[in-house]
């Protein structure tokens, strides 16, 4: 017997995120445990800001201007000097330096000139972000490309996982400013079909959000809401000190607050190596007033608080985890190994235990053929 690819699908995804913990199985096999490890823990510092590459429309790029002088016209030349008329050459006048030597004379300081020195402002965030992160969901581990660009004022997140013979997609487009992000799109797509999505349109206060066969519009009583691939984008760019700070979130289907605070200073060993990192976390407020914890981020301020790790919880508490494997800024390798692939088995299949507990019997590993 050999499965469909959508029949297959279904399969995944109810078993993944419906019966998995209500199955005797050997997990061990085919379920990877985090290598994520806290090396060392110190007092949080604060987060120095890092702003966004913005160049506004209205600003002028001044560019150093080269002034030539041309010199004062030559004197007249007498050929034929007469008596009454001599030449009189006159001496220059110049002032000694009260130095003994020439080296002297060049450690003297110099009269200011009126000239400042150039400030160099401190490194932006990266117009462009190629990252691989290691994620894991319910014990499954992923493969999970991460692409950030930014043009002018619009920016554009991607993260895209496959497994199993089935592909998720999730993605977030919108507007950048000096406050941060302010998503107007967002997607989390299953097999080309969409199971959530958030138009927020700002002009008219309102949001409509939910699941494509489930619509729903919420206002948004100005404010700003970021989704869940936004939101760790938005607090490296954003976050400043140590103070809390609360943000809202919508998932598509749900719509909370998120409170968070930073708790420590830790130096990390992640897949692609060790790094230090600022560890903020936060505690999600849902609808109905419960509190939900599970919320993490780890900036790296060597990385430009890029997000080298990050967990959150979903409705249910199953914990999504995301390790960074490697990281381009900008087209450069910045973190990470030159090669990842052997972290992952692209051609893992299902466990037949697992479809075995269906009924299927017989079955035989999907081909990209199917």
């Amino acid at each position: 017997m050999k499965l469909s690819r959508p029949l297959l699908t279904a399969l995944v995804i109810s078993s993944l995120l419906h019966i998995a913990p209500f199955i005797e199985l050997n997990w061990r096999e085919w379920f990877v445990d985090t290598e994520d490890e806290v090396l060392e823990s110190s007092e949080a510092d604060e987060v120095e800001r890092v702003q966004l590459a913005l160049t506004p429309a209205e600003e002028v790029l001044l560019t150093p201007q080269l002034v030539f002088y041309s010199p004062a016209p030559p004197s007249p030349v007498v050929t034929k000097p007469t008596a009454e008329a001599a030449p009189v050459r006159i001496k220059p006048k110049t002032e000694a330096i009260a130095t003994n030597t020439v080296a002297e004379a060049l450690t003297q300081p110099l009269e200011d000139s009126g000239i400042e020195d150039v400030y160099e402002p401190p490194a932006t965030f990266p117009v462009s972000v190629q990252a691989i992160h290691s994620a894991r969901y319910r014990g499954v581990r992923l493969r999970l490309q991460q692409q950030w660009m930014m043009e002018g004022r619009d920016y554009f997140i991607r993260n895209d996982a496959r497994k199993f013979g089935f592909a998720g997609l999730i993605t977030s487009a919108g507007k950048v400013s000096p406050e941060g992000l302010k998503p107007e799109s967002f997607r989390l797509m299953l097999n080309n079909d969409m199971q959530q999505f958030a138009d927020i349109d700002y002009t008219n206060d309102v949001m409509t959000h939910g699941r494509s066969a489930r619509q729903r519009r919420s206002s948004l009583n100005g404010m700003v809401f970021q989704d869940m691939a936004s939101l760790p984008f938005h607090v490296a760019v954003s976050y400043e000190g140590k103070a809390e700070r609360e943000l809202m979130v919508t998932t598509g289907s749900s719509i909370y607050k998120i409170v968070l605070r930073v708790v420590a200073n830790e130096r990390l060993r992640l897949p692609g190596g060790e790094i230090e990192t600022i560890h903020l976390t936060g505690t999600r407020q849902n609808d109905d007033g419960k509190l939900q914890g599970g919320y993490d981020i780890w900036l790296a301020p060597s990385l430009r608080n890029y997000p080298v790790r990050f967990t959150g919880p979903d409705s249910r508490g199953n914990l999504l985890e995301m390790s960074l494997l490697q990281v381009d800024f900008d087209g450069r390798r910045v973190f990470g190994r030159d090669s990842v692939d052997d972290e992952f088995d692209e051609h893992e299949q299902i466990p037949i235990d697992l479809l075995q507990q269906h009924g299927y019997e017989n079955v035989q590993p999907i081909t990209e053929q199917d």
